[in-house]
């Protein structure tokens, strides 16, 4: 089973709720919250934990597959900065006017507008970076592999001024031989998807981090779906931080460190 999943940032309820109706005749799941007076932080957080709940919930019905976009009519910089804290690189951002948010006769031209943008070769053929394998290289937790380039990359792609990492990026990050993942400033990256034995790494407790730990540039990312990192001269002493921000300093008994997507880790 396909699914689809917009989330919808900055829109009137009348005209969300026209969305909606359009979206989900489409097996299209729809993410939004009436908007407050003043958009702070708890609007975006809000928006994330609607978001989870369906993910959950498509997962639990047998969602083969699940892709998703942030549909976004953010006013204001400030506004669009807070939005981007919360879903970037987790989905990619399709902007509208400001005007569109509440036009209740635009609203089928919107809907219109997601479902043949998250229908067209361009976007779907970005998931073959994404997707879970050992050299997954758009997948790599932001943070902790600490290359500028890729975020820069990432964030073409969030705006939708790019459809596939340019060359550039295999100047900091490099495909090791054999399938033995990335390297990144001096440390590995291997991508690894564990069975249904091995613990979800769930260190960092709120709906951002859990949207950022399940899509990657409006993508499902399988739970169990890690990377193995390692270090030739070793991790002791090394700082990581976690997807709340949390930093922590890697013990001298450390071999390797599982960690997800969004940043979230374990020693090993």
């Amino acid at each position: 089973m396909f699914r689809r999943l917009v989330v919808l940032s900055g829109f009137d309820t009348t005209v969300a709720e026209r969305i909606k109706k359009n979206l989900n005749s489409q097996q299209t799941e729809v993410a939004f919250r009436k908007l407050p007076c003043a958009i702070t932080t708890e609007y975006f957080h809000a928006l994330a934990h609607r978001a989870c709940e369906l993910i959950n919930r498509m997962d639990k019905e047998g969602a083969g597959r699940i892709v998703g976009v942030l549909a976004s009519c953010a006013k204001t910089g400030a506004e669009y900065e807070l939005e981007r804290r919360a879903f970037f690189p987790a989905l990619r951002r399709l902007g509208f006017p400001a005007a569109a948010s509440r036009d209740q006769n635009g609203a089928t031209g919107v809907a219109r507008g997601i479902l043949d943008l998250l229908r067209s070769e361009d976007f779907n053929q970005l998931y073959r970076f994404v997707r879970p394998a050992p050299d997954a290289v758009l997948s790599l937790p932001v943070e902790n592999c600490r290359s500028a380039k890729l975020v820069s990359e990432l964030g073409r792609m969030y705006e939708f001024d790019a459809h596939a990492p340019s060359a550039a990026i295999s100047k900091e990050i490099v495909r090791r031989k054999g399938g033995l993942g990335l390297k990144v400033k001096g440390l590995d990256f291997r991508g690894v998807t564990n069975g249904d034995a091995h613990p979800v790494r769930r260190c960092s407790d709120n709906a951002v981090c859990d949207v950022a730990a399940a899509m990657r540039l409006g993508f499902k990312i399988p739970p169990r779906f890690e990377f193995d990192v390692s270090c030739e001269t070793g991790l002791s002493g090394k700082r990581f931080t976690l997807c709340n921000g949390q930093v922590q300093t890697v013990s001298a008994s450390a071999t390797h460190l599982n960690m997800r997507i969004n940043g979230d880790f374990r020693e090993g």
